[in-house]
């Protein structure tokens, strides 16, 4: 059987498992292919660092090696999985500095309601390392996220992407799906984001199982850096991870079995598109 291959679009080294563990468990326990491609992957370019970025490194408390842990945590939790990773050389929205070097975000809150205009370098940035990383005629399926909670740099990504697409075929169009943005999705601060984010889309559920759970919280234990700066503890992440399955479910699958739904999100106009015989399969 020929194995099929998949490619999540993660913005940080932890996005796509904490999102999608449960889904990359299944295509991989099925005998596909999955590749997990991480955007804001690369090192501090500068020496110092801003009042931010030192905050979040007290959180890590993990010294001077954040980054290299960070890549190291990805790679064993993506094995865990079955998973591959590709970790792209872009440094996050912290670590980043305007021309005349002051920080590009100076306060937490400021990372979720950036103008992106103002981003239009990186966007262009990160649309030139994935068409250098990235052969999509490789993958049967390609996950990116909504933006849910509008952190900059998930923006980024979806952009970037989404900018990228409309300078190749169409025939790519239909491997686009999206996927919602854990935790952030229950935060429940962005509470506009099915019609401003997902309006044009409709839903595809996937059934998922008790074994795919187990599998991402698993996963999701060996980003030990993450835990504390995302949860308040690592009984938190549990609690939310389950509440996940609870607003995913759906009547037509079997509380017995412990089935639940997974979402993605398809593009209404590439489903027609299809329809009309103007993309292929």
């Amino acid at each position: 059987m020929t194995k099929l291959r998949y490619l999540f679009l993660s913005a940080h080294l932890d996005d796509a498992i904490i999102s999608c563990g449960d889904y990359i468990s299944k295509l991989v326990q099925e005998g596909n292919r999955v590749t997990i491609a991480t955007v804001f992957a690369g090192e501090n370019p500068f020496k110092s660092l801003s009042m931010l970025a030192r905050i979040i490194h007290k959180k890590f408390n993990l010294g001077s090696e954040v980054m290299s842990i960070r890549r190291s945590e990805d790679l064993t939790a993506a094995a865990l999985l079955g998973a591959d990773c590709v970790h792209l050389n872009i440094p996050e929205c912290i670590y980043r500095r305007n021309p005349d070097f002051s920080p590009s975000y100076r306060k937490l809150e400021e990372l979720f309601r950036a103008d992106l205009s103002l981003e239009q370098p990186m966007i262009e940035e990160v649309i030139q390392q994935l068409s250098a990383a990235i052969h999509l005629a490789e993958y049967e399926q390609i996950y990116v996220p909504l933006g849910i909670g509008r952190h900059v740099d998930h923006l980024i990504v979806r952009h970037a992407f989404e900018r990228w697409m409309d300078t190749i075929d169409y025939a790519y169009l239909y491997k686009i799906a999206y996927y919602e943005d854990l935790p952030y999705k229950h935060y429940q601060l962005d509470v506009n984001w099915k019609t401003d984010l997902a309006n044009q889309f409709v839903v595809t559920a996937i059934c998922l199982s008790r074994v795919h759970l187990i599998a991402k919280i698993r996963a999701i234990e060996l980003y030990k850096s993450q835990q504390r700066l995302l949860w308040n503890s690592r009984f938190s992440m549990y609690k939310q991870m389950l509440k996940n399955t609870r607003t995913s479910a759906d009547e037509n699958y079997s509380n017995k079995d412990r089935k639940y739904r997974f979402n993605i999100y398809i593009n209404k106009r590439d489903k027609i598109r299809m329809k009309a015989g103007e993309i292929s399969d």
